[in-house]
């Protein structure tokens, strides 16, 4: 027998929907509130208490749960009689997390920060625990940007040790018709569009390499998110992804851990100009800037790069020619081999009596040295114990008069005595 759908109310529409009775007060099941033992309730359109619409018990300890008719409300009024709630914080000693009640008072461990990893440094910090590198030898850095996460409105790296590092995208784009936030399943920013209004800006497909990583931009270009980290963790490489790129490079490191290559670039040196490697240490020498002469100064200058040989005071200039020296008179003597300068015919003895020879008496030998014309002529004087002097002429003493002079001195003493 066929149910009639009738509940009896006037107040209700009464119908029979997929073999079942549905009975729809005026406005539905939540039209209205009030308060019920103790609680919050739904009311019909009829005037009827439906669902319960919130628990006024709170949980605790410390407060008296309450439904306010008048407000249509829960109230929790917290109890003045020293009633302390507990676990209401929690707070760092010692590096581990305690329980905080209400009052203050510390209660029981809330968490044990010590992970367990000696390559760790365990301890807590606002409110929760923290884990930093340890530094000690035998354990390997945190690698600074070892995943990433959501903080607030941001995203930020996190170290392989679980550090929160530095921020890597901000998620406000500064749209009024966007509500930005960070999706912490996906550690990527979204923005939510607002009725009504159309984004600037919207979500890109494919991701672009931004600040050296490949990340979810929008069209604008602003960062969303890290799509893939570029660090390969080999320290001898360099990791980066050009601006505009759709993927990542590595190309060797040149630092004296990885190795430094070939001679690739010249500088000054120690005065000379060398050839340094790709860390710029110094592998062998270019050029030797000493060129061997006394009277320069050998060195490198640092803004060419090439030697530079400065002529210096250690040595005089060569000696100027001065002309002619002048005689007694005045007058200039003639150089050697110029009309005039014809050495005077000698003149003849006119003495009477034979001339001894000097060298047998022991008188002075008279004798002009042979040999290039390189100054002034000289004569030498050798007295009878064998010892020869050389005299030169002066701009004081010419040459004739000097000659004079040593001629009739050997006259005087080669001849013998009267008789």
């Amino acid at each position: 027998m066929a149910e009639v759908c009738d509940d009896g109310d006037d107040c209700t529409t009464d119908s029979c929907e997929v073999d079942q009775c549905v009975y729809v007060a005026p406005g539905g099941d939540q039209v209205s509130t009030l308060c019920d033992d103790g609680d919050l309730y739904w009311v019909d359109g009829c005037g009827r208490v439906s669902d319960k619409k919130e628990d006024c018990d709170d949980g605790k300890d410390c407060t008296a749960d309450d439904c306010d008719s008048a407000a249509e409300a829960c109230t929790h009024t917290p109890l003045t009689d020293g009633c302390c709630e507990p676990n209401a914080s929690v707070a760092c000693i010692g590096g581990d997390l305690y329980s905080v009640d209400s009052c203050g008072n510390t209660g029981n461990l809330a968490e044990d920060c010590t992970d367990g990893d000696p390559c760790t440094t365990d301890g807590c910090a606002a409110g929760a625990c923290v884990h930093t590198a340890a530094p000690l030898p035998e354990c390997p850095p945190c690698p600074p940007h070892d995943t990433t996460a959501c903080l607030a409105d941001a995203v930020i790296w996190v170290d392989g040790c679980g550090a929160p590092g530095a921020v890597l995208a901000t998620c406000d784009d500064k749209d009024d018709c966007t509500i930005d936030t960070c999706d912490a399943k996906s550690a990527k920013c979204v923005h939510i569009p607002q009725g009504g209004c159309t984004p600037a800006c919207s979500a890109l497909e494919a991701p672009a390499c931004a600040q050296r990583h490949l990340m979810w931009v929008d069209s604008c270009g602003q960062a969303q998110g890290l799509a893939e980290s570029c660090e390969d963790g080999n320290p001898c490489s360099v990791d980066t992804c050009p601006a505009g790129g759709e993927s990542c490079f590595h190309t060797a490191a040149i630092n004296p851990e990885c190795g430094c290559g070939e001679a690739a670039q010249t500088a000054c040196s120690g005065g000379d100009v060398v050839w340094l490697d790709g860390c710029g240490v110094q592998v062998s020498v270019a050029v030797d800037c000493d060129d061997g002469d006394p009277c320069t100064d050998d060195g490198c200058d640092p803004d060419l790069t090439e030697c530079i040989n400065t002529p210096n005071e250690d040595c005089p200039a060569p000696e100027e020619d001065l002309g002619p020296v002048p005689d007694e008179d005045g007058a200039s003597e003639p150089d050697a081999g110029s009309p005039g300068n014809a050495d005077p015919a000698p003149r003849e003895d006119t003495s009477s009596g034979p001339r001894s020879d000097a060298s047998s008496s022991g008188s002075a030998d008279l004798g002009l040295s042979d040999g290039p014309d390189v100054g002034p002529p000289t004569v030498t004087v050798v007295d009878n114990g064998g010892c020869a002097t050389p005299l030169r002429a002066t701009h004081g003493a010419p040459l004739a008069t000097l000659l004079l002079v040593l001629l009739a001195l050997a006259g005087i003493r080669g001849r013998g005595p009267r008789p």
